[in-house]
Order: structure tokens, then sequence, then C-alpha cells
């Protein structure tokens, strides 16, 4: 019946819209002919304009024109809804003026409303402007900008979105939005049944498989990219206070099994175990002889080192697709943070896990990334990245270049990214701008499905050139 009614609201719509472009009064009340090349050239801005609340009229004599007007709240969300069901496409480009930039042009007037004949008040204190013209949907993907009104939403437009999509998207955002309000209600981060539950569906939220159109639209989305930052420093803090509380737990057990036991119980355990075997994978498919890798170094890894007690696991068994044993001295992981009570959780965590654990192949460095001493890297044979090293894509570049710059040439590079909604957790990592492309050579992308969140890049170092790289993300 909802869709019924909007059908019969569009008949409406088009019917006024075929009647106003066949005659239009001109400033002189005479009818406006349109040549055939101005009826094709003008009818796709007539037809959106008009469908968003904005009248033509007839300029000089020769072009038609965009008048725009002033819409209440209502009106913009029928003529939203309207382009939603009938168009398919939207629109593509858009101008958006700010009330100050609309009163220096003209003064407010009443308008007449698409549902009705007669004026009505405006009551929308920012006006659009749609008298740029209008990009076909082919051309550009863009979303709008409507930040005055509380009441109103943004629309992102993606290429090809059929109806379907866009009602995911408008799902996937609704749900988004109602658990980023949850999580600003929290008293604190540290984890409690609230704390877990907010963040589980977060996760669960984000993992879920859908069309790279609906994901694409969805981050594009101006009320995601309002609350993108917060969101996910809200979340660097959360994983840090769950990290820091298992840590501890897993420090104070009895002894060393019951320690391992507790380990084994981290509510994420099995994705980094995951984790950690796809990006083995990758490296052993750029380089396949992983016996020659012995010294990794792990940069930030926080207060629970679960990929470097994984990758010690895998690579210091007595067996297994990974397994070194045999081919000389075990393999040792130095993990690096900037943050001190994070080293010395982890230290006290691995300590816990007993002499005979492969915990004892661990070794740990409290500094910053960007300020590492001198020669430090230079005998490691993998360094990783972790996703929150760099906060955002030119911050992530630059850790890059200086880590880089302390490597030997051919040293191989891990870098965790993400891909899709995944974004809202971490930032994505470009592996294909300048910056990286001069100190790495990416050789492979890999985006897994499932429950393991971050992307890996995986490559190469190369000093002062474009190089030979491997990048592996994972969805």
């Amino acid at each position: 019946m909802y869709l019924l009614n909007h059908l019969a609201l569009l008949i409406g719509v088009l019917s006024s819209v075929f009647s106003l472009q066949l005659e239009q009064p001109n400033q002189k009340g005479s009818a406006c002919h349109l040549t055939d090349e101005q009826f094709e050239r003008d009818w796709f801005n007539f037809k959106y304009g008009h469908l968003f609340g904005y009248r033509h009229h007839q300029s000089q004599g020769d072009f038609w024109d965009l008048e725009p007007r002033w819409m209440s709240s209502e009106d913009w969300k029928w003529t939203m809804e309207m382009r939603n069901i009938s168009l398919g496409l939207g629109i593509a480009h858009q101008d958006v003026m700010t009330g100050n930039e609309k009163a220096a042009n003209s003064s407010p007037r009443e308008s007449l409303s698409p549902l009705s004949t007669s004026p009505i008040e405006s009551k929308m204190s920012t006006p659009v402007d749609l008298s740029s013209p209008i990009t076909p949907l082919s051309e550009t993907t863009t979303s709008m900008d409507i930040s005055s009104d509380s009441t109103l939403t943004s629309i992102s437009v993606l290429e090809g979105a059929d109806f379907e999509q866009r009602a995911d998207v408008e799902e996937i955002v609704d749900k988004l939005t109602g658990i980023y309000s949850r999580m600003q209600s929290l008293g604190d981060l540290k984890p409690s049944p609230e704390v877990n539950g907010v963040f589980g569906d977060l996760v669960g939220l984000c993992i879920e498989p859908v069309e790279e159109n609906v994901s694409n639209c969805v981050m594009s989305d101006q009320r995601t990219t309002e609350i993108l930052p917060s969101l996910r420093s809200t979340c660097s803090a959360a994983e840090y206070e769950l990290e820091s509380h298992w840590a501890e737990k897993i420090a104070r057990q009895a002894n060393p099994q019951l320690a391992q036991q507790t380990l084994a119980t981290f509510p994420y355990n099995q994705n980094y175990i995951d984790l950690t075997r796809l990006e083995l994978s990758s490296l052993l498919a750029i380089h396949p002889d992983l016996s020659t890798i012995r010294k990794i170094a792990f940069i930030g890894s926080g207060p629970l080192p679960l990929t470097s007690l994984q990758l010690l696991e895998e690579l210091n068994s007595e067996a297994g697709p990974f397994s070194r044993r045999g081919k000389g001295i075990e393999a040792e992981v130095l993990n690096i943070d900037f943050s001190e009570k994070a080293i010395e959780l982890s230290n006290s965590l691995c300590a816990s896990l007993g002499p005979d654990h492969h915990a004892k192949g661990m070794k740990f460095l409290q500094a910053d990334a960007t300020n590492l001493p001198e020669g430090l890297l230079k005998v490691y044979d993998v360094v990783f990245l972790a996703a929150l090293v760099g906060n955002g894509q030119e911050e992530k570049e630059a850790v890059l270049r200086k880590v880089v710059g302390e490597l030997k040439e051919g040293t191989l590079v891990v870098v965790r990214s993400v891909r899709g909604l995944r974004g809202v957790l971490y930032p994505e990592f470009d592996v294909t701008t300048k910056g990286v492309r001069e100190v790495l050579d990416v050789g492979a992308v890999v985006h897994p499905y499932g429950d393991v969140v971050n992307s890996v890049v995986v490559g190469r170092a190369r000093r002062g050139k474009v190089g030979e790289v491997v990048v592996v993300e994972k969805l």
C-alpha cells in the first residue's frame, strides 16, 4: 500500500512535469517553445529539478534556467522519496548554498508545494541551489550535503543503485547511527555486558557481506562521515581497554597452564589465528621459503600481542604448513608499541605463559614508530604495521616511509588495512598512491570474507624508488 500511494503521487508529478515542459509561460506571458536540441539538452535538468522542488523560467527568451525555491522539511522528505522511487538513477551533482550565501543573493520568497498550488511557508534554513548543470549519474557519484537542518538526511547516490540497494543503505546507516548513539551513552569503555554488546553489534554489522555499491554508498553517506572520526577513536580506545583487561586477567592466573587456558578463551582469539594464517599464506606466496624468516618486528603490538604469539606458534611448531622446525634457530618477534603500559602488560602476560610456551621468543620495546633506534630494523626479515598505526592515509604513509627507510632493500613488509564496511572500524590504506609505490612494490591484494576484519598489505621494501611489494587486504 505504501508503494502504491507513492506511485499515485508519482503519476501526478510526472503529469505536471510534462504539462510544464510542453508549455511554460515566459516573462512576456507567451508560450516557450524549445527546439529539439534544447529539449534534449534541458529535459534531464528540468525533470530532476522539478522533482527536487525547483521550477524553470524563461531566461533571455532562449534557454531554460533553474530558479531555486524554499522548501519545508516535509517538502524535502517528500521529494526525496519521489526521487528514490521514480528516478532510479537520481541525481549525481548538486551545489549547496548556506543560508547566508542565499541571503546575499536574494531574499526568501513564497513558492509552490509539489503537492499543492497554494503558497507554503519556508521552514528550511538552507536552500539548495541546482542552478549548475546536473551531471548524469554515469559520470560521477556524490552525496548531497544538507547540514543546517537536523531533520534532513544526506542522500548518497550511486551509479546503478536500484530501489533494494538504496533500502539496504538506509537500513545499514540507521543501524550504524543507532549503535553510535548507544556507544555515546556508555559510562566508560571497560569490558561489561553493555559495552561488549554495543561493540559486538558494531563488528557484526561491519563484517556482514553486502554489495560493493551498498558499502560504498554507506561509507560516503554524510550521516556516516560525520560520525566516523569519533566512532573510530572510540573503537580504538575500547580495543585498548579490552586487550588490557584480558592481558591483566591472563597474567593473574596461578600457573602457566591456567594462563594458557585463559588466553584461549579471549573472544576474538580465533579471528587472530585466522588472520595470522592468512598473512603467512600471503607471505608464502611472495616468499616461498619461510625458513629464511627468523626475526620479525611487529609495530603497534598493543597490550595483548596475539598476532605475535600466533606467528611463533605457526613458525616454531613441530609440524604444519608454515613450520620452520629443523631449519635452524627458532623465529623470534620484537613487539614495539609507543605505550609504556601496553609493553608492560604484554611482557607480564607472556611471562605468565611459562618458559615452555612459544612466548619465550617474544621481545619488547617501548618506542614511537617514527623514532626508532637507528639501525634497529636492519636485521629483521619481516616488519608488521598494525591497523591502528597511523590515523588515516597520510599518517600511515609517513610511518611507512620512515620504517622502510630503516630497512634493508627487499625486506618483507606487512601493513594491515580494511575494505568496505570494515572501514567503519579502521582507516583504509590505499596501496596505489604514489607515496606507497615509491617505497613498496604491490604484488597481491587479498580480501577475505568471514569474521576476519583487517586487510593486509604484504610487500618488499624499496628505498628511494618504486619496488616490489605484496599487498594483502582482508575484507
